[in-house]
């Protein structure tokens, strides 16, 4: 069972959302918001905002082979086809790269 502040930690995260979701779109002179909530991952549970969110993008950090390596995978994007290969990553000067043809597995030093 959830203890009570989680359940209101749940009510008052999806009302924000709700609330983020209704101010665009709907009326013209507003147009739609895309919002981001960052939440950082414990490795213990899955956080209830995946649950509630539209969409889930998690950013990888791990070492392998003694060598650190980033990437990106979508794990859910609600109503949208979207690639579910685990994806270098690389931050530099320019900012994100993401690879597009290498997945994680194959090869990470091309990106």
């Amino acid at each position: 069972a959830l203890e009570k502040d989680e359940v209101n930690a749940r009510r008052r995260i999806l009302s924000l959302m709700k609330l983020l979701s209704e101010r665009g779109g709907a009326d013209p002179s507003h147009p739609p918001i895309t919002s981001l909530l960052l939440t950082e991952d414990d490795g213990r549970a899955v956080p209830v905002e995946s649950f509630l969110a539209r969409g889930v993008i998690r950013l990888v950090n791990s070492i392998v082979r003694g060598s650190r390596v980033r990437a990106v995978l979508i794990e859910k994007m609600r109503g949208s086809p979207f690639d579910d290969h685990m994806r270098p990553l690389r931050i530099g000067q320019g900012g994100m790269r993401v690879a597009d043809t290498d997945t994680l597995i194959t090869s990470p030093e091309k990106v």
